[in-house]
């Protein structure tokens, strides 16, 4: 089991989410913790790899939770649609050792710390 944690910018991404999906995306970063380094559990949930240290999640036919590997937790970093990851991976030259941004959003900006998430 590997500790998950929410940054920011997923925070106010998620409150812009339609509830059935922002619940679906609230579900899938609970189970990552649990299922991420075993291969059978995280097949299920589409866990991929998308480059060096980082991961994203299918929560939504459309949409995807970016996580960042930071060596100890796993950093939920935001939602995305499929085009987004797509362009962000394409960006970064898919084996960036920095935080990703939002294709299109303003460059040069890096991801604040993660803060811990109180279990429920």
């Amino acid at each position: 089991m590997i500790r998950v944690l929410l940054s920011e910018r997923i925070k106010k991404t998620a409150d812009k989410l339609p509830l059935d999906v922002r619940e679906k995306t609230a579900k899938a970063i609970a189970d990552v913790g649990s299922a991420f380094g075993d291969p059978h559990q995280h097949r299920g949930l589409g866990l991929r790899k998308l480059a060096r240290r980082s991961y994203e999640i299918r929560v939504h036919l459309q949409w995807r939770v970016v996580f960042i590997h930071d060596g100890k937790a796993l950093v939920a970093y935001d939602v995305m649609n499929h085009d987004e990851v797509s362009l962000w991976q394409k960006d970064s030259g898919n084996n960036s050792d920095t935080e990703p941004d939002r294709p299109a959003a303003k460059q040069g900006r890096r991801m604040p710390p993660p803060q811990p998430v109180a279990p429920k």
